[in-house]
């Protein structure tokens, strides 16, 4: 069998050891490159200019995780305007689907998109007990909104809300004489963020925001007469996991504590405790090996540019460590071939070499076999 066809094509390839000498020897010529360039009449100069742009661009990224830290800030969501897309007037029940828009403030530097949604219920809570707990439409996220980065965007919700006759009957009391009326959503959807940070490092997060929420809505009359005008009727909005924590005694604040403008925010602890925590991680630990390295790469290139040579202690730290990275990455190199092949190239070549040789054998053996005297003949 030809070479270029059999088992013998596959010991072409090198083993990982001889490819590990010949990167070595390939590292050692670059270093020895630039090293002449640096220990040149100009390396001193080259030398100063790459280690103050070096030191620059070690302050860009100070700078950048001073900004980063905390790694997410909470969102806030003011001014709310709503627009009227369908209205149903019956005799026994009310259709109302509106589009509402929410302005909100990122004061994170990156942006936030809300990428899928599913409806979630809104409750009006008419009394202490379960069963007062009624069900007045759905409300749903709309996909597509996002969040600018430092800046604000407007995210769009989609609300409808089937009033039957006993239920408007029930309500209209409750709004009338409580002076304050809770008032319960689900909120569900899918936040993404993805940041960029030093090493080529990033964190990306898909964070599924499934929340049970809930406020306090000032009663009719109440909101009437109070003596602050620009006060909003909505209290601070609260989120838990569960229906059972959100409803506990004291959870949601009191619409007395709303501010002057209508805001809910939105902690680290509301949106994804846990993703939140992961990227602080990943953060800290990049940028603390990134700022490590760049020091000590823009000190030893300062340190060249003032004496105009290359320290024989840096040259063999350096070569020892190249040498200590390639021979651990040689057995991965070598385990990562197939097993059978350099031992399968080798005895197939033995093979048929040997197998050559019985070819011309019969000849030869019959030779040997005669008398001397006879070859003469």
């Amino acid at each position: 069998m030809p070479p270029e066809y059999g088992p013998a094509s596959t010991s072409s390839r090198k083993p990982g050891g001889l490819e590990a000498v010949e990167t070595e020897a390939r590292c050692q010529s670059y270093f020895k490159w630039l090293d002449d360039v640096l220990e040149s009449p100009h390396g001193r100069v080259f030398a100063g200019v790459l280690g103050l742009w070096v030191a620059g661009w070690t302050l860009m990224q100070v700078n950048m995780w001073r900004e980063l830290t905390p790694v997410y800030r909470e969102t806030s969501c003011g001014r709310q305007e709503s627009i009227l897309k369908e209205f149903k007037l019956g005799l026994d029940e009310i259709y109302v689907d509106l589009q509402i828009s929410v302005h909100c403030q990122n004061p994170n530097p990156y942006k936030i998109n809300i990428l899928d949604s599913e409806p979630g219920i809104v409750q009006i809570v008419a009394g202490a007990r379960p069963q007062d707990r009624i069900d007045v439409g759905r409300l749903k996220v709309k996909p597509g909104s996002s969040l600018s980065r430092y800046g604000k965007g407007v995210v769009f919700v989609d609300m409808n809300a089937t009033i039957q006759k006993n239920i408007s009957e029930r309500l209209l009391p409750v709004f009338l004489n409580a002076q304050e009326i809770p008032i319960l959503m689900q909120l569900r959807f899918q936040v993404g963020i993805r940041l960029f940070f030093g090493l080529g490092g990033s964190w990306q997060a898909r964070a599924p925001f499934d929340k049970a929420c809930g406020l306090q809505m000032m009663g009719v009359l109440v909101n009437s007469f109070q003596q602050d005008k620009e006060r909003s009727r909505l209290g601070p909005l609260v989120c838990k996991d569960t229906w059972d924590e959100l409803l506990l005694p004291g959870t949601i604040p009191a619409a007395t504590e709303a501010k002057a403008i209508d805001r809910m925010d939105f902690g680290a602890a509301q949106v994804a405790p846990m993703e939140v925590q992961t990227g602080e991680l990943a953060k800290n630990v990049s940028f603390s090996i990134l700022v490590v390295c760049s020091c000590l790469v823009a000190t030893v290139f300062l340190w060249i540019s003032r004496n105009g040579k290359i320290p024989d202690d840096l040259k063999e730290y350096r070569g020892r460590m190249v040498h200590v990275a390639l021979s651990t990455l040689a057995p991965s190199s070598m385990g990562s071939q197939p097993e059978s092949e350099p031992g399968s190239a080798l005895p197939s070549l033995a093979k048929s070499k040997s197998s050559s040789k019985p070819a011309a054998e019969p000849k030869d053996s019959r030779a040997q076999q005669m008398p001397a005297f006879l070859w003469g003949a």
